[in-house]
């Protein structure tokens, strides 16, 4: 198939063309649909995975590839989860440094007795609305035209082991993605900016009253200069 100079020269144009968002709103069916399997949890109930079209992976990959350099600026500390490689290792080293030496990233000492939280939120991937999203990247051209492929209709999840049952996927950012954590990120740094209605995005803002608390209890434990730079929106996903 690689040795097929015609084949490849055609998907390159389609995947330009997705990149774009110039694709016909039925094949932007097709490519946004996912199959989703049911795989049981450890501790009990089913996390749902969602495989998605390889070449609409192709196409945001390379979107937010292009996208890159605006999106590190506009993070910045914020995050370490999009455009920033290795950041759990960075996070992790920064943990360990912190918890060693007691020093924050201000360059001031904590006092002996230190303390590092972490968190996970439940389902937060899928608590964002798009509009929120849509809202969010309005700033970065490159993902314009891949997004509107991906999240520009309500998308099927075809139910495996169940023939002809299909969901709609209406909310929430596509897992298993490129631009999913981008798009996840990315609305979530427009609600921390405080420029949008946060129950918008996400609905009685569950996550933003848990941070609210958990910044709270860290400058009690002078640990507030330490957490901002640290806490990672991939802790989030």
């Amino acid at each position: 198939m690689l040795q097929d100079t015609t084949l490849l020269t055609d998907f390159h144009a389609f995947v330009v063309d997705m990149c774009n968002g110039d694709v016909a709103q039925d094949v932007a069916d097709i490519l946004a649909a996912s199959n989703l399997t049911g795989i049981p949890k450890p501790c009990g109930g089913t996390r749902p995975i969602a495989a998605g079209s390889v070449p609409l992976k192709i196409a945001e990959t390379q979107s937010v590839t292009r996208a890159s350099d605006k999106l590190k600026s506009m993070f910045g500390e914020r995050q370490r989860g999009v455009s920033c490689s290795s950041g759990t290792d960075i996070i992790v080293h920064r943990a360990r440094l912190f918890l060693r030496t007691g020093r924050r990233q201000d360059g001031t000492v904590a006092p002996d007795s230190r303390v590092i939280v972490t968190c996970d939120f439940e389902n937060a991937f899928n608590m964002l609305y798009r509009s929120a999203m849509w809202e969010a990247m309005r700033d970065i051209p490159e993902l314009h035209g891949v997004f509107s492929v991906s999240y520009g209709a309500h998308s099927k999840l075809f139910v495996t082991g169940q023939p002809g049952t299909i969901l709609w996927s209406k909310r929430g950012a596509r897992q298993g993605t490129v631009c999913g954590p981008a798009a996840f990120a990315l609305g979530i740094l427009l609600a921390r900016r405080g420029n949008h209605d946060t129950r918008g995005i996400i609905g009685r803002a569950r996550i933003f009253t848990t941070l609210g608390i958990i910044i709270a209890a860290g400058a009690s434990l002078y640990l507030s200069s330490f957490l901002a730079p640290a806490f990672a929106l991939i802790s989030l996903i």
